[in-house]
């Protein structure tokens, strides 16, 4: 969402769960962006980009995204 909250961005991805070792979790996931914008948003439309995520049994957490070029 934009900062004045007129506008509203959204992301579509497809997660992959899977355990590795010493008791983690870890989500993959690529990502697609789109705004129906003309202005403030605009910059997301068709922007793809990858996110991970990764949990230990003892809740410590790590969290990560990029842009894909």
């Amino acid at each position: 969402m934009s900062r004045d909250g007129q506008e509203i961005g959204k992301m579509n991805g497809q997660v992959i769960e899977r355990l590795t070792g010493s008791e983690k979790i870890r989500f993959t996931s690529s990502l697609l962006f789109r705004a129906h914008s003309t202005r403030k948003l605009f910059f997301l439309n068709n922007l793809v980009g990858e996110f991970e995520y990764e949990a230990d049994e003892s809740a410590n957490t790590l969290a990560r995204s990029w842009r894909c070029k």
